[in-house]
């Protein structure tokens, strides 16, 4: 489907006369490559292609380059797509790899307090590396992201005929997206272009990927009578890698630590506007414990400014109101690290800690007050979040 799609983008965008030239060359290739022919056959297709190939002017010689370039990526992407749904089908309603892991480890009858050790001294720190030549553009990565979540939709065998189509047009206008991007940089990709590159998949793992995998992480855990903890951190040679790259300097080391920061922040930030909005627990009809409203009559004394709009905006919701200093505090925690002026304690945070200790508070509150699966549900998947990422998305390694 994706390669028909792309066939009638280079219709539309290039002539028919690329196309055909295209599939021609993937004709010859092929025969070349084959090893059921006989040598004869494949040392004529190897002739024949280099004519082909040898008469063809630059430009639609770039043309043909960018046709094989782009049905790559989609060829990519429709692969890896493919398998999770095998993986998907294969399993169907069986339990995740967490869970039968888990499964062996009770059944193998260990001593709990060697399993507790373990697990409590246990960390995965995945390093993210950087090559100047594997540096594909962000506007390339996220357009081949929405094909794929695109591509699972279509294999939703619920879904009507009608969407089938609107799926298809959808595909049709991001292949011709990808057609129109140059996804080749001007210039070589410097640490800082590297260092975006990282950060994109930072904020996909942070947004996307993060929530579910710690909440599988924690309930499968409880099973072994641990109380989990954020196991999963997250390094990074980006920006921090000198060994023979005269280009990273500790002036560009500190740029990319500021744009970490700077991105993680944006990311809690956005995290905490989702948990308000989700948190309409009513005072009217739940109660709270004491140590969130002594913390609400502090933040008011710090920011009455705050207090005065969240009163009103979100009069009788303890919840949204705490989330609204708490976002306040963010917020001038980023402008803190832009400006690198002094921390304001009780204005913004000194560190992740302190602000896992604001979401403690709304938590034990609401567990508290019948609203357990609200705490260890919303509320702890953002602790968790924040104590794997921090205010850093990565630790920067210096090499």
């Amino acid at each position: 489907m994706l390669g028909n799609l792309l066939g009638k983008t280079l219709v539309r965008q290039e002539g028919m006369r690329t196309l055909e030239l295209v599939e021609q060359i993937r004709s010859i290739a092929k025969q070349a490559r084959s090893k059921g022919g006989t040598g004869h056959s494949s040392a004529t297709a190897q002739q024949e292609l280099g004519t082909i190939l040898s008469s063809v002017d630059l430009d639609t010689t770039i043309g043909v380059v960018r046709a094989f370039t782009t049905f790559f990526y989609l060829a990519n992407v429709a692969e890896q797509t493919h398998r999770l749904n095998q993986e998907e089908e294969r399993h169907g309603s069986k339990e995740s790899w967490v869970a039968a892991t888990v499964d062996r480890i009770i059944a193998a009858d260990l001593d709990p307090t060697i399993v507790t050790d373990i697990l409590e001294r246990l960390e995965l720190r995945p390093v993210f590396t950087a090559h100047p030549t594997e540096a594909t553009r962000r506007s390339i990565l996220s357009k081949t992201t929405f094909i794929a979540e695109q591509l699972t939709k279509h294999s939703d065998p619920r879904i009507s005929a009608a969407e089938r189509e609107k799926i298809k047009r959808r595909l049709a206008e991001l292949i011709e997206l990808i057609w129109q991007t140059d996804e080749l940089r001007r210039e070589r990709p410097t640490p800082i272009d590297e260092a975006r590159s990282a950060i994109y998949y930072f904020n996909e793992i942070f947004h996307n990927v993060a929530p579910d995998l710690f909440e599988e992480l924690g309930h499968q855990l409880k099973r072994l009578g641990v109380e989990p903890r954020a196991p999963l951190h997250f390094g990074t040679w980006v920006g921090g890698d000198r060994d023979g790259n005269p280009t990273v300097t500790p002036q560009v080391t500190l740029e990319v630590i500021e744009m970490q920061h700077d991105h993680a922040l944006r990311g809690i930030i956005i995290a905490i506007e989702e948990l308000s909005t989700m948190l309409s627990t009513s005072e009217r009809i739940v109660g709270t414990t004491d140590d969130l409203v002594n913390s609400l009559e502090r933040d008011a004394e710090l920011m009455p400014d705050i207090s005065r709009h969240y009163s009103k905006l979100s009069a009788g919701e303890p919840y949204r109101q705490k989330c609204g200093f708490i976002h306040q505090r963010l917020l001038n925690t980023r402008q803190r690290f832009a400006n690198t002026s002094p921390h304001r304690p009780g204005l913004d945070y000194l560190s992740p800690e302190e602000l896992i200790e604001d979401l403690a508070t709304i938590r034990k509150s609401l567990a508290a007050n019948r609203g357990e699966l609200i705490a260890d549900g919303f509320v702890l998947r953002l602790i968790r979040r924040i104590a794997a990422f921090g205010f850093r998305l990565a630790t920067m390694d210096i090499r």
